[in-house]
């Protein structure tokens, strides 16, 4: 039951993102990065995480651009991340190239693009 709730918050988030209500999307990705910690990825599309910094840049919410980077890179394999879809490893470049460009990580930024770059090819 825990796994059809987790899903169901993760499509809320989406449903806000597109629509551009970036307050509720991000509160439902929160939750959906909570259940990593607590549980596993099981039940999502396991990439929440990307999707949480995603809403947060598109937000432009700056105060919280070090916490979006320490949760895509240090906590990411902690919670279980991992992307085997080449879907999944282009979104997590281009997201993490972004965020890198914005806190003025110029050489991860271009090391992150370039990784896009090559994703996009295949």
């Amino acid at each position: 039951q825990d796994f059809s709730t987790v899903f169901g918050k993760e499509q809320l988030g989406d449903y806000f993102f597109v629509n551009g209500d970036y307050e509720n999307a991000e509160d439902y990705y929160r939750q959906v990065v909570d259940h990593y910690k607590r549980s596993n990825r099981g039940g999502t599309s396991g990439v929440a995480d990307v999707k949480l910094v995603k809403t947060i840049l598109e937000s432009d919410q700056r105060d919280k651009f070090d916490a979006a980077y320490k949760l895509l890179t240090l906590e990411f394999e902690k919670t279980g991340g991992s992307l085997s879809l080449n879907d999944d490893r282009f979104f997590y470049a281009s997201v993490l190239a972004d965020l890198c460009d914005k806190l003025g990580k110029s050489d991860e930024a271009r090391q992150y693009a370039n990784k896009a770059l090559e994703i996009a090819r295949i």
